[in-house]
């Protein structure tokens, strides 16, 4: 699929999704190795079908279609299911939950929910236990070390990117043997990550909040596990 017209598109299009700011032709023909007068002619198709659009002389932005078509993919039966059930349990504990999975070096937010305890944007994969969760589950030591060299140059980097490597990597070895990352440090915030395997797919659920010294840290551990369990389960059975 390498020199078909559509793997083009595509690349075009992620290129253009994962920037934070406006791409020009020649970025994108030089980023991506292309023709620029190819690159001229699929950014117009896809401005056609408005999945991005013109912010400048050359330049393009994501448009309301492919957000359209994000929102659409988050609207899905199992999506639906999960964010139910994470909703009803973080309430119950008064935390706050996270689902999510990965792709091409970033860790994508499926759903999330607020129950309690502080709030959190989703961070860089370089600085998510959870992301280190998911990869350990997926055996695969070098894909981790990609996932977060991709991850620092896609997004924004760590003030020392060798000390941020060596954690994450802490992080994978510490899922890898136990299952889980928990990440707690007294008068902070405090997480709990387990990956959650469905079928060839893994994704991850974290709970976490804040004023870790008041948490009974074992007794998330228990209940992160427990309901990372009964996602996979339900996952599974909508297969």
């Amino acid at each position: 699929m390498k020199s078909t017209l559509l793997d083009k598109s595509f690349r075009i299009l992620e290129r253009i999704a994962d920037a934070r700011m406006p791409v020009t032709l020649k970025e994108l023909a030089a980023d991506l190795e292309l023709n620029t007068s190819t690159v001229s002619r699929i950014a117009s198709d896809l401005a056609e079908r408005n999945l991005i659009r013109k912010a400048g002389y050359h330049s393009f932005v994501p448009s309301t279609g492919l957000i359209r078509l994000g929102q659409a993919a988050l609207d899905t039966p199992h999506l639906r299911s999960v964010s139910e059930l994470l909703k009803e349990r973080v309430s119950e504990l008064g935390v706050n939950g996270l689902f999510a999975g990965l792709d091409a070096g970033h860790l994508v937010l499926l759903c999330a929910r607020e129950g309690g305890g502080g709030e959190r944007k989703t961070p860089p994969l370089w600085n998510s236990p959870l992301a280190a969760a998911i990869l350990a589950e997926l055996r695969d030591r070098e894909m981790a070390g990609s996932f977060f060299s991709t991850s620092v140059s896609a997004e924004s980097a760590p003030p020392d990117a060798a000390q941020a490597r060596e954690q994450f990597m802490q992080w994978y070895r510490t899922a890898s043997e136990r299952g889980y990352v928990t990440v707690s440090e007294l008068r902070r915030e405090w997480s709990v990550s387990f990956p959650v395997a469905a079928g060839t797919d893994v994704y991850g659920l974290c709970l976490y909040g804040s004023s870790a010294e008041s948490r009974n840290i074992d007794r998330m551990q228990f209940e992160c596990s427990r309901l990372a369990s009964r996602l996979s389960s339900m996952l599974n059975g909508l297969r």
